[in-house]
């Protein structure tokens, strides 16, 4: 709160009037980055017309928005180890957050039933748990890149499409 506080030139207590505590400002901003995220991604992903062209733009633009706002998920990646009290992480997820993060993997879930059932995707698997493989390549290419192993984000996109679509087997030498 001192850093924040300092950072936009006011004095802790005015902080305090708005938000009771760090965890609260934490969830705050939580929230309304994750907000501004699905509107960003579904904004593009909504302008295509085949599955595998919304699934493309996903990954883009979920890569895009994390290396525009580089410095929030800094933030986000370091103070997130403060709330890692299960409960209250349960209990905040739960509320509204929870709510935004199933309606956002809702749709990603409904863009790859869409694929499944016109047999563009695999359809042996189940829809959301494959939606859930896909954030955590994204968010592990993400931290790598906050860790300065990757360079340039964004060029990731192809890479993380084609793995994730088509597979690591070479067509040839499947087994």
């Amino acid at each position: 709160m001192d850093e924040l506080a300092k950072a936009l030139n006011l004095k802790k207590p005015t902080l305090y009037y708005y938000f009771k505590g760090k965890k609260e400002l934490f969830f705050s901003i939580w929230k309304e980055s994750f907000e501004s995220l699905e509107e960003y991604i579904f904004t593009r992903v909504d302008k295509k017309d085949t599955p595998y062209e919304k699934l493309e733009e996903f990954i883009k633009a979920h890569l895009d928005f994390i290396e525009k706002h580089r410095e929030l998920f800094l933030i986000l990646y370091r103070e997130r180890f403060d709330f890692l009290n299960i409960g209250e992480l349960k209990e905040n997820l739960s509320l509204s957050l929870g709510q935004d993060f199933a309606k956002f993997m809702k749709r990603l879930r409904e863009v790859i039933e869409e694929g499944q059932k016109i047999n563009i995707f695999k359809t042996s698997g189940d829809p959301l748990d494959i939606a859930y493989y896909l954030l955590g390549i994204i968010y592990i290419t993400a931290w790598r890149w906050l860790a300065g192993e990757i360079d340039d984000l964004s060029s990731q996109s192809n890479a993380i499409t084609s793995v994730f679509t088509e597979g690591l087997f070479s067509r040839e030498n499947r087994r």
